[in-house]
């Protein structure tokens, strides 16, 4: 489990939220974000057949296939889950031009889904609980003019309980949308 401030740019303009990330059996990843002062903003569980999440303050429920723009309504996050499992254990990407530094990924670039990305990571942590991993990753969507910083703040190998969190308990009452499609063009 890693937690981390987010901060997300669109558009020259930037928001911060507070996120707790979790790789699950390797293949699915779940976040759970709030606002800076804890409030729930949305929980995502993604792997490469199904993503499904939900908006609290909207009261919607979202579900179905992995796509370029099926998480717009929370954030313009326009990587597959393979992709961003990638990013959180810093290996390199599959499919993906990336550098190494001091035997470390330190940068990748490629392409999902036709929509471009670079990954960079930074200040490696050199004592505490993030030791050798990198405190800062830096994901930019160039085509979408969009940049999501994550700063990690803690990180836990082991989760207990991680099968509950394999599933979203949708409250009573919330709306139930398919996700949005992917556009020829954005």
């Amino acid at each position: 489990m890693y937690s981390a401030n987010l901060f997300v740019e669109r558009n020259g303009k930037s928001y911060k939220l507070k996120s707790d990330i979790y790789v699950l059996s390797g293949k699915t990843v779940r976040l759970d974000v709030t606002t800076t002062l804890d409030l729930p903003l949305a929980s995502v569980l993604l792997n490469d057949q199904k993503i499904e999440y939900v908006l609290y303050r909207d009261k919607k429920y979202y579900s179905g296939k992995p796509n370029p723009h099926a998480l717009d309504p929370v954030f313009p996050l326009s990587i597959d889950a393979s992709t961003l499992i990638s990013l959180l254990n810093e290996q390199s990407i599959k499919n993906a031009q990336c550098k190494t530094e001091a035997g470390f990924t330190s940068e990748c670039a490629g392409s999902v889904g036709g929509a471009q990305y670079i990954v960079r990571w930074e200040k490696r942590a050199t004592t505490g609980l993030l030791a050798g991993r990198a405190t800062k990753v830096i994901l930019e969507l160039p085509q979408r003019h969009v940049a999501l910083k994550f700063y990690y703040t803690n990180w836990q190998k082991t989760v207990s309980n991680a099968e509950r969190l394999m599933v979203l308990q949708v409250p009573e009452g919330f709306q139930s949308f398919s996700v949005p499609e992917s556009r020829k063009q954005d």
